[in-house]
């Protein structure tokens, strides 16, 4: 990690919630321009997915305050639903891509890694719908399968 990633980490790291920085004060803080396209922008988001995933500290950009932001728990669970939401629209886009594909023309390893892949895609696009979400809604606890039943659920 370089020197001015690590200073970002120690500030974000300090973080409360509702708390925010702007470019310019974080750029006086690691000693870099934090503009998106300079180097300093890279490592604050570099100090940003460290915190994240160190610390359980998320930051993200506040487009109306025109700084990066410390999320509160609400602000998490939000965060979490988005992402949610925006892995859905890509495996939705990979789907229709993969209904594209001419199966005929791959190899069998080809094939192989195709369905699977469809699998996967279709997996995340279906957990991902409203429907699931209401359906997961009424379960008590849910928590995640662990890997030899979710293997063989699609064997």
């Amino acid at each position: 990690m370089s020197l001015f990633t690590s200073r970002a980490v120690d500030i974000l790291k300090a973080g409360k919630e509702g708390d925010s920085i702007d470019r310019d004060q974080m750029g006086k803080h690691i000693g870099r321009l934090c503009e998106p396209g300079d180097k300093g922008y890279a490592n604050v988001l570099s100090a940003i997915r460290k915190v994240e995933r160190e610390h359980g500290i998320v930051w993200r950009w506040d487009r109306t305050a025109m700084a990066w932001r410390c999320l509160n728990d609400t602000q998490k669970v939000s965060e979490t639903s988005n992402g949610i939401a925006k892995s859905r629209r890509v495996a939705h886009r990979a789907l229709r891509v993969a209904s594209g594909v001419n199966t005929s023309k791959l190899t069998q390893d080809e094939l192989k890694q195709h369905s699977r892949n469809v699998a996967l895609a279709g997996i995340m696009e279906m957990a991902g719908r409203g429907d699931t979400q209401k359906k997961l809604a009424d379960v008590s606890e849910v928590k995640l399968p662990d890997l030899k039943s979710f293997v063989k659920l699609l064997s």
